[in-house]
């Protein structure tokens, strides 16, 4: 079927601030049925939804509708203290 969604195969593990994810994640490209799209090669890109940064390649393109993240990702997250 067509591409209508992403899923995560594999979560991203073993974050640390500063330092990169021991398991890099691994995306799926599904259709509407939930079945992986064995022919796209699209380029899927990572963010953090607040209080982060991805630090590395943050970009990965499918192979047979499956994008897997290089080994250095990695993701910094600010801290807030309080005041005193």
């Amino acid at each position: 079927g067509t591409a209508s969604q992403l899923a995560l195969a594999t979560s991203a593990a073993g974050a640390a601030s500063g330092a990169a994810f021991t398991t890099q994640p691994v995306v799926a490209i599904r259709d509407a049925g939930g079945n992986t799209v064995t022919g796209s090669s699209a380029v899927v890109t990572m963010t953090v939804s607040s209080g982060g940064t991805v630090v590395g390649t943050a970009t990965a393109t499918a192979s047979s509708g499956v994008a897997t993240f290089s080994t250095n990702i990695e993701s910094r997250w600010a801290v807030s203290r309080p005041v005193r």
